[in-house]
């Protein structure tokens, strides 16, 4: 026991919980409050942090991030997660360098660092800003400007702290749609265009699944507002529709206004597709692949241009109203911005 002992207090001994909790946002406990409802959820900057203890894969993880909230767009700042595992399988411990992860092994401890800037982005949309229906400007915590949330989840030993930092310096802008180009042209039918928008919400017919990308609507200089495709992680996989309803895609040609630069090589076809469903089948095409990340280009495809999609059959019937404009990302590992979609 002795000899055992000495094993484990040498200086390179496995890394402690307390080793990776200097990663959890420091609390006063006297600003505390008990529920995520009581975030105010105001313009300015924030950090947050979430401790799990054991919770899948791991038996304990922190992860930690600072952002800044703005009308309600959110803006990446810092971040990392980190986890400690005793029972770290082969096939884990592959999967997690897959995800981006700097794993180290000290005795029979492994802890994985990764700055995986997309997950920890989607974490505080998802977590802590909440969704359009939650997002509520006028709540305020009128005793403290800066407070803390401290929210325990029993079902999986969560604990959430979230601290404001600092309110925002940045005034109010009024956004005038007529004071940008509109990236559709009059004679064609619109389909997807933030130009119009008055937030910064994605619309509700729109849905994404982020793994390596945060998506947001945001500022453009050219055309007011773009769909952002930022890519932020260390490993590169989304996909995103628009579910679009009375518009018939027969003897039309797709357009796509973008900006980014695939570097992938398209005999692999491993990069950006896009497929259409719309009931009588599912077709899809390589030609929106976008080469110029230096300015806006117009990319096309007609239907003839798109093909049976794997696995499925092809779209036989054009005529049908309503579709599905589904974008999936494979192995693309570009910044990808989207200023509109329509057909003609």
């Amino acid at each position: 026991c002795e000899a055992l002992s000495g094993l484990f207090n040498q200086d390179d001994g496995e890394p402690s919980v307390a080793d990776l909790a200097k990663y959890l946002v420091t609390i006063d406990e006297n600003d505390v409050t008990q529920s995520t409802d009581s975030i105010e959820l105001s313009n300015g900057e924030w950090e947050c942090s979430r401790e799990s203890f054991n919770t899948y894969p791991h038996p304990y993880a922190v992860v930690y991030v600072k952002f800044k909230i703005q009308n309600p767009n959110i803006t990446f700042i810092d971040g990392i997660d980190v986890w400690r595992d005793v029972n770290l399988s082969q096939n884990d411990l592959v999967y997690a360098k897959m995800q981006g992860y700097d794993v180290a092994k000290k005795r029979k401890v492994y802890t994985g660092t990764k700055d995986d800037i997309a997950d920890l982005v989607n974490f505080v949309k998802n977590h802590v800003i909440g969704s359009k229906n939650d997002w509520d400007s006028t709540k305020t915590n009128p005793e403290k400007t800066k407070f803390i949330c401290k929210d325990a989840r029993d079902s999986t030993r969560e604990i959430l702290i979230v601290r404001k930092l600092s309110d925002s310096t940045e005034p109010v802008k009024t956004y005038n749609p007529n004071d940008y180009q509109n990236p559709v042209p009059e004679d064609a039918i619109s389909i997807f265009n933030p130009h119009d928008f008055q937030d910064y919400y994605l619309p509700s017919n729109f849905s994404s699944i982020d793994q390596g990308y945060v998506t947001q609507i945001e500022d453009d200089e050219t055309y007011g507002k773009v769909l952002h495709f930022n890519r932020l992680g260390e490993f590169p996989y989304t996909s995103a529709q628009f579910s679009v309803g009375g518009i018939s895609l027969k003897d039309k040609t797709l357009y796509m206004v973008m900006k980014g630069k695939s570097e992938i090589d398209n005999s692999t076809y491993t990069d950006l597709k896009v497929m259409i469903e719309n009931g009588n089948g599912s077709s899809e095409t390589y030609n929106f692949i976008p080469k110029d990340d230096t300015k806006y280009v117009t990319y096309s495809a007609s239907t003839s241009q798109f093909w049976g999609t794997y696995g499925k059959t092809a779209i036989s019937d054009w005529s049908k109203e309503g579709f599905s404009l589904q974008f999936d990302f494979q192995m693309a590992n570009y910044d990808l911005k989207i200023a509109a979609i329509y057909c003609k």
